[in-house]
């Protein structure tokens, strides 16, 4: 479950647009206590007549609920434990705001009033949302006090489309499999990650013999 800022900023007078999507995941469910997960992608277009002068800026953090307040419009406050941002290099940061103000209704749909400098923000649900995985988080999940999730490889299979079947069993003894293209271990992190909805955890694979 995750729920999602989406805001615009416009400076029609110099061309400069700004767009930002924020995301608060919460692999274990939302209850205080558990692990909250947050992604946030920014992008920049300062000079609308240059493209050079685009940018991207990518932040990671991880955290855990500390109270959920139920009322009229819920109010979920937090504890980060840790902050990565990714702007013509990685390095640590400052944490989001440690309060989100979440809508009653679950429609998807933007939300206007959102203001990304506030000390707190106004979501909406979105059940479907995944943080991305890749290169650029496999290196921010270093960097940030993640739990691990360990798979042993019990079987695979290539298929013809090129893909491969693999087969795994996690440390609890249940089995699943994942589809994945290439035959990179990164891809089939990502696919795990993915699959089980784990976003920034860490992804452990154990081959048959129990190394990694």
């Amino acid at each position: 479950v995750a729920w999602i800022v989406d805001s615009q900023w416009n400076d029609w007078d110099h061309g400069a647009v700004k767009w930002e999507t924020s995301a608060w995941v919460f692999p274990d469910g939302l209850e205080a206590g558990r692990q909250v997960q947050y992604y946030n992608k920014a992008s920049y277009n300062v000079n609308a007549k240059r493209r050079k002068d685009y940018l991207e800026v990518d932040t990671w953090a991880v955290g855990e609920v500390l109270s959920v307040e139920d009322a009229a419009v819920k109010t979920v406050k937090f504890i980060w434990s840790g902050a990565v941002k990714l702007s013509e290099g990685l390095y640590k940061c400052e944490p989001p705001a440690e309060e989100l103000i979440m809508e009653a209704s679950g429609d998807d749909h933007d939300d206007q009033d959102s203001d990304p400098d506030a000390d707190f923000h106004r979501a909406r649900l979105c059940k479907a949302y995944h943080i991305p995985r890749g290169h650029a988080t496999d290196s921010a999940v270093s960097m940030l006090p993640v739990q691990t999730f360990v798979a042993t490889v019990v079987a695979h299979e290539a298929l013809d489309d090129g893909q491969a079947c693999v087969k795994l069993r996690t440390m609890a003894g249940d089995e699943f499999d994942v589809l994945v293209s290439g035959r990179k271990l990164s891809s089939l992190r990502d696919a795990i990650a993915t699959q089980r909805q784990l976003g920034l955890a860490n992804v452990c694979v154990l081959g048959g013999d129990g190394a990694p």
